[in-house]
């Protein structure tokens, strides 16, 4: 694994991933641009949830190519990206099991958000942000999902019978990304503490 992470961090494969999201990105507002269209302004902000998580995870790989850090951009990319990641893949594929089928565009979305959620836990040893910080990104998780799923304003869904379920599924996800990052946020401390004594 250490090798991995000496080679992921390498200028060139950083400029690489940085370059990828920042197409993912621009691809990911453009595919919600229909959504953003039928929505009122004031909810902007948290309809485009995927590419405004690989928005924060690029701004992360420019600060990491600047050789410097900050921990709420890191926070909020890798929460999100997380996040979002898992919740594309198991949406598409429940709503796809319904069906009976997938198509390669599903394939294509299911392959870029698992990629999202992989790639933001390679950078683990990589991120500076604290509990405070990874409770701002939390927040912002529990509020986007508030919003959406009182305002009706969450990512289109093949059908809308499942949005109460959906809805608590996602509060849910939330809720275990936030804490699997202060886990791993306690376990990183203990091991470098070990290291020290």
């Amino acid at each position: 694994m250490g090798q991995w992470i000496r080679i992921i961090n390498l200028p060139q494969n950083l400029i690489l991933l940085m370059i990828i999201n920042a197409l993912g990105t621009l691809y990911g507002y453009y595919w919600y641009a229909d959504q953003l269209k039928a929505t009122p302004l004031i909810f902007w902000p948290v309809v485009p949830d995927s590419p405004t998580s690989s928005l924060f995870f690029t701004w992360a790989l420019i600060v990491f190519l600047r050789k410097k850090h900050s921990p709420y951009i890191e926070s909020f990319g890798a929460l999100l990206s997380v996040k979002y990641g898992v919740w594309a893949v198991a949406i598409i594929l429940f709503f796809d099991s319904q069906s009976g089928m997938i198509n390669s565009a599903d394939w294509m979305l299911m392959v870029s958000h698992f990629s999202m959620a992989v790639e933001s836990f390679l950078f683990l040893p990589r991120y500076s942000f604290r509990g405070r910080h990874i409770a701002a990104a939390g927040c912002w998780l529990l509020f986007n999902d508030l919003i959406d799923y009182t305002f009706d304003v969450h990512p289109w869904l093949p059908s809308d019978t499942y949005d109460t379920t959906i809805g608590w599924l996602t509060a849910c996800l939330s809720g275990a990304v936030i804490l699997v990052f202060l886990w791993l946020k306690g376990s990183k401390q203990k091991r470098a503490t070990s290291i020290l004594e």
